[in-house]
């Protein structure tokens, strides 16, 4: 709403281009404004959309295959010169990972949940691990990113598994997050 958008153009003006902003734009209507993309895109590094808001974000309905994920991702890398990154969830299928080089992409699969409880979640549940990966790499040139790929669509399916977002079981966590990420 009107105060959360205030508190984002803060903190993203004071920050300028001191930082890696992650932008995950999580369209819920009525509660999301697609006028706010032009005033958060142009700072952003790396963004995180599902399918549904690649179709928002670039205005074209169809995407039906890999080659039109391909197409509006490497269109919207074009179009904002601090977006390195483009993550894309295509829900049970997968997700992509798109860099700014046309050769820079990456497709995983996504397992399927042993139960499917509640998607409610998930494509937090992804960014999280993609956060933590980044965040917690000594290295950005020695990401592994069908790694982390991997270990986000891994962990967002078990999250799809849980009545709800979350869970009380610390090993629930462990294994989907890099190896030198701290819990507390």
């Amino acid at each position: 709403a009107k105060v959360s958008s205030i508190a984002i153009k803060a903190l993203r003006d004071g920050f300028k281009h001191e930082a890696n902003i992650f932008y995950d734009i999580n369209v819920r209507p009525p509660f999301f404004d697609s006028q706010g993309l032009d005033e958060f895109l142009p700072a952003t590094a790396s963004l995180k959309c599902n399918q549904d808001e690649l179709s928002l974000i670039t205005g074209d309905s169809a995407i039906d295959t890999a080659e039109d994920v391909k197409k509006l991702a490497r269109g919207l890398l074009g179009c904002y010169v601090e977006l390195k990154h483009l993550l894309v969830t295509m829900g049970a299928r997968g997700a992509w990972w798109f860099g700014q080089n046309p050769s820079d992409q990456v497709w995983v699969n996504a397992p399927s949940p042993s139960v499917m409880a509640d998607p409610v979640g998930a494509g937090d549940a992804f960014a999280s691990v993609i956060l933590a990966t980044s965040l917690t790499c000594p290295d950005p040139d020695q990401l592994d990113i069908a790694d982390m790929l991997t270990r986000a669509v891994t962990f967002a399916s078990r999250v799809c598994e849980l009545p709800g977002a979350t869970t009380d079981d610390p090993s629930f966590y462990a294994d989907v997050l890099p190896p030198n990420a701290v819990l507390s």
